[in-house]
């Protein structure tokens, strides 16, 4: 609209002030031609909204049709393997980490087709978030770093190759919460970011990307005498005490912040509004659920199969093995190997209360509620149950920490290593090692 009536009359950009003069004197024959053609202007523009708006209908009643004749086949997780099937995936150049919430402005029409798709399915709508250098402008790359890709075919790759600039095997399984759809077309989703996934098998590459993804739980033994058949079990059952936590982790009732319309328009969000649900994910104001043991069950493949499992070594050790997942390499001489998890998360607490004061940051409550039932703090705090396992609140912490380091040297652009680090241990020593040396610097002990 502004094209046209910078094209017709560059002054009209101005329009408001010229009809305010035009009607604040006396009207000349060059007033009223003002007049007369501002208001044809308005016309024009009025006309032009009523044909987009006609337009956008018959776009919405053709994507109505498309998508119901367009069932996509439903994302399963299998309860004996710990294996998500049929998961779409989200390919873009930054990376999510559990616990994290974040509001998605969905505009491309290779990822419009996959959200519509998903959101006309059956709840819960769960997708794939996976880091590609680039994001969608290396979507369609026939460059074999840019290929979706398994993590064995990803594992052929020589380990020092330094080769960094690829896409990623290792990602963050989203949940979208909440929506809403836009007037021009657009989606905004609320996401929330729940487990960590490696890809086993690629299903499909167009209209959009869809694979088979293994749910991968935090570990802290390398496994290495522990064969696949053994593992699976073991891992399976991980898998799915942590999806049984998902709602006690994940506030259902946390939604986007926006008027609940059909059709949006980009002045209905307003960005203080959108901050109020970032960067992290509430705990549900409910007790924490009761546990069933995971019935899992053993393998059930026999013959040449079972016993191929038996001589395979565990996934955890070929991961570890082929470099896939890594511990960060240490940054200081001191030696954090030795502490135990608790001991690695009271440290951790310390440090943050430090690095509060140095730099006047404010914990949201999100993380607060983190803190161990013993720990005291300098304002009053709203702690997870009593009965949430520390094992769990610490892998939570290991990751959410991390966020406050983000805008430093040494803890900027790490997203994906935290990702990529085997377990909640390493992590925890990871991040900790990081605000000791930050806080150094603050405190003046280094140059």
């Amino acid at each position: 609209r502004m094209l046209i009536l910078s094209t017709m009359w560059p002054n009209l950009l101005f329009l408001p002030t010229l009809v305010h003069f035009s009607l604040a004197f006396s009207p000349t024959p060059f007033q009223c031609s003002i007049k007369s053609s501002s208001f044809s202007l308005i016309k024009l523009c009025s006309a032009q909204d009523d044909e987009m708006e006609r337009k956008m209908a018959m776009v919405r009643s053709l994507q109505s049709a498309y998508y119901q004749s367009n069932s996509a086949e439903p994302t399963v997780l299998e309860k004996k393997t710990g294996i998500m099937r049929n998961l779409p995936l989200w390919r873009v150049q930054w990376t999510e980490l559990p616990g994290r919430s974040n509001v998605l402005n969905v505009h491309e029409g290779i990822y419009t087709n996959l959200f519509e798709t998903l959101l006309r399915g059956p709840k819960p709508w769960y997708v794939g978030h996976l880091y590609l250098p680039g994001g969608s402008k290396n979507i369609r790359s026939e460059e074999e770093a840019f290929q979706l890709k398994t993590w064995e075919k990803e594992a052929e790759k020589p380990i020092n190759s330094g080769d960094k600039d690829r896409s990623a095997v290792v990602g963050t399984l989203l949940k979208v919460s909440d929506f809403r759809r836009l007037a021009d077309g657009r989606l905004t989703l609320l996401v929330q970011a729940l487990e960590r996934f490696v890809v086993v098998n690629c299903v499909q590459t167009l209209p959009y990307s869809i694979a088979d993804v293994r749910i991968l739980p935090d570990f802290d033994e390398a496994h290495e005498d522990e064969t696949e058949d053994k593992a699976r079990t073991r891992r399976a059952s991980q898998v799915m005490e942590s999806f049984q936590w998902h709602n006690y982790e994940y506030d259902e009732d946390f939604k986007l912040p926006l008027v609940d319309s059909k059709y949006l328009d980009a002045t209905d969000i307003w960005g203080p509004d959108i901050a109020k649900v970032l960067p992290f994910v509430p705990y549900a104001k409910l007790d924490p659920p009761q546990l069933k043991a995971a019935e899992c069950g053993e393998s059930k493949e026999t013959g040449d199969f079972a016993s191929s499992l038996n001589d395979v070594p565990s996934v955890e050790s070929r991961l570890l093995e082929r470099r896939i997942l890594s511990e960060q390499a240490p940054l200081m001489a001191a030696d954090l190997s030795d502490l135990s998890a608790d001991e690695l998360e009271e440290r951790l607490w310390v440090a943050l209360e430090d690095f509060c004061k140095a730099t006047k940051l404010v914990i949201p409550d999100e993380v607060l509620c983190l803190l161990p039932p013993e720990r005291s703090w300098s304002t009053p705090v709203d702690r997870v149950s009593s009965e949430y396992p520390s094992h769990r609140r610490q892998r939570r912490l290991s990751f959410a920490a991390s966020a406050f380091l983000e805008q430093t040297r040494v803890g900027g652009g790490l997203r994906q290593a935290w990702l990529e680090t085997p377990g909640t241990l390493v992590r925890l020593r990871g991040v900790l090692e990081r605000y000791e040396i930050v806080n150094n610097l603050l405190m003046g002990k280094y140059q």
